[in-house]
Formats: structure tokens, C-alpha cells, sequence
């Protein structure tokens, strides 16, 4: 394990064991829930234990420059190589309120997301949202599309802090970030971290397949600290609620798929990770579903508890 900075990991160690939940903006002060910026808990592939390395922060974006991302035209290729919008340093005035970090989003990151939106050849404000979750690779992708089409590809953000291992959530305190199909519950503008949207874990599947105490409290969230939630930093978490609230106001939900990794099969062959081979056979359909069609695959929860993936039909191919 590296040798990790100080003072600033103290502080979010501090910060973990004081806080009860990952988003506890109703149990906490603002002030406490001020974070470091600069470490991350990340899933160790050697041993599958979560430790604590140094993560490449890159400098704070203006509100005029832009990623570059290539529009995803082909549907069903694998993703061409895009770049991968870190981290960043900057914080937000958690003395602000809900309305005026909203407005701060809009100012500081609007013409960025539509920058990003016209690149993909997406219409902004999005029909369709989703946002896909990689514990392994540390990555958090947006994608959007238009009513009836295929979505494509916005952005890929690298996620600053994610705790606990490969494998589901099932307990609360397990400090896990849950996997499975989720939706956002809701858009959080005065979170103790920044801004916030609630995964709605625990889902049936979760209820039925964890303890009496399943926990909750899961969100996508700024900063960088996490006890089972994903943090994207404020600057990062400004463009991706700005793409989820869009849909939100037209009425529409923002999907959430949580994978352990982008590849499952070094996974399903590792027999140190045999307790969850059943579960990710389960949900694996989903990810292969999406990525060759780039449509949202309808999910059914059974009775037990398991997933059943049904890939959305593709309009442009013939059928018998």
C-alpha cells in the first residue's frame, strides 16, 4: 500500500468513521461534512481489498473549455477510445444554498454539457439518461439519447472515491457500493456533499436477497469520500446533475447501472470471487444487452430475488 499524504487522508479517514451514512445531509453540519480532495478508496484487484491510493488530480476546467469526445456513430462496434474527464480540485461553498449551487452549475458548466451534448449529436436537454457505474476501472459514464433512439455516449468521468470491494451491498454499515439496475430517486441540490442524486438501493432485489437492515442512503455525490457511495468531486458531479436534472424536468428517469467491471470474465474465473459468480452471470446480460445496442434493456426482479434481463428491441433490424 502507498504511503498516503497528510493531512488531507487523515481527515477523510476522520470524516468515514464519524459519518453514519454516505450522504447524511440531514444528520450532519455543512462544515462536517467538508472533505479531503486528493485521496481515493479504490477496489485493489491484487487482493480484492479496498486500500486507499493517490489519484492524478487534474486542474480546474474554465466554463469555456471543453473535452474532447468523439460521437459514437457506430452502434454496434465497441466504443472508440475517449478521453476520460477526471477529478479536480475545485470546491464548492457548501454555505450556498440549494438554489444557488443549481444556478452555479448552470453558470459555471451549461455551455460545457451542451458542448458535450452537440458533440454526441444529442439534443440537450436529454429524453433518456443513463449513467453507468464501473467499480474495477474507477470509471462513471453519462450516456443520452433522443426519444426512440439509440443513446450515445456523452461523457466518461473517473470517479474519485468509491469504497468497500468487488461484489454487491447487502448489509448497512458493509460500506459497499451496491451493483444492479437503479434509478435515481431523486435530485439532492443542498447535499452535505455539494450535489447529490439518490440511487434507489435497496431495490426489491436487494430487500430480498440481503439482511433485515439492507442500509440505503446511496448517492452519486461531489467531494472525495465515500462510505459506499460515488464521489465525482464538485466540479464533475456539477455536469452530471445538470444532465440528470434535464431529463428529470421533462419527466423522464435517470437510469443507473452499477458493473464490478467493463470485462466479467477475468472476474467469473477468479475462484476467490466464487460467492458472486451467480449474481454477475445475472446481471452481466444487461451490460452486453446495452453495449450492443445502446438501447436500455428492460429488467425484471423474480420472486428470489434475481435479475432477468430482457435486451430492448432494435427498431432497425429485422425481426421474424
Amino acid at each position: 500500500m502507498k504511503s498516503l499524504p497528510s493531512p488531507s487522508v487523515l481527515f477523510c479517514l476522520l470524516a468515514t468513521l464519524a459519518v453514519a451514512s454516505c450522504d447524511s445531509s440531514h444528520r450532519s453540519t455543512a462544515q462536517g461534512a467538508s472533505v479531503a480532495r486528493s485521496s481515493v478508496s479504490a477496489f485493489d484487484e491484487g487482493d480484492k481489498r479496498a486500500s486507499l491510493v493517490e489519484r492524478t488530480v487534474a486542474p480546474a476546467e474554465s466554463a469555456g473549455e471543453t473535452a474532447k469526445m468523439a460521437a459514437v456513430e457506430a452502434k454496434h462496434t465497441p466504443e472508440p477510445a475517449r478521453d476520460v474527464r477526471m477529478p479536480t480540485e475545485w470546491m464548492a461553498d457548501l454555505d450556498w444554498s440549494g438554489s444557488q449551487r443549481v444556478a452555479h452549475a448552470k453558470s459555471s458548466k451549461g455551455a460545457v454539457v451542451q458542448k458535450l451534448f452537440d458533440d454526441a449529436g444529442v439534443n440537450f436537454p436529454p429524453h433518456d439518461v443513463l449513467y453507468r457505474v464501473f467499480k474495477q476501472e474507477e470509471e462513471f459514464e453519462v450516456w443520452a439519447g433522443d426519444e426512440g433512439k439509440p443513446l450515445r455516449l456523452i461523457a466518461t468521468y473517473g470517479i474519485c472515491a468509491a469504497s468497500g470491494v468487488l461484489g454487491p451491498k447487502r448489509a448497512e454499515g458493509d460500506r459497499q457500493v451496491p451493483e444492479g439496475y437503479y434509478k435515481v430517486g431523486y435530485f439532492h441540490p443542498a447535499s452535505s456533499y455539494y450535489l447529490s442524486a439518490q440511487v434507489d438501493y435497496p431495490n426489491a432485489s436487494d430487500r430480498l436477497r440481503g439482511g433485515p437492515s439492507p442500509g440505503g442512503d446511496i448517492l452519486i455525490h461531489g467531494r472525495c469520500a465515500s462510505i459506499g457511495c460515488v464521489s465525482m468531486t464538485d466540479e464533475r458531479i456539477e455536469e452530471i446533475y445538470l444532465v440528470g436534472w434535464g431529463a428529470f424536468m421533462k419527466g423522464q428517469p435517470t437510469h443507473i447501472h452499477i458493473f464490478p467491471a467493463r470485462d466479467f470474465g477475468p472476474l467469473l474465473s477468479d475462484p476467490k470471487l466464487s460467492e458472486h459468480h451467480a449474481f454477475w452471470r445475472e446481471i452481466e446480460p444487461g451490460l452486453l444487452a446495452f453495449d450492443k445496442t445502446h438501447r436500455i434493456p428492460a429488467v425484471r426482479i423474480e420472486k428470489d430475488g434475481r435479475y432477468v434481463v430482457t435486451p430492448a428491441a432494435d427498431p432497425e433490424q429485422p425481426t421474424d
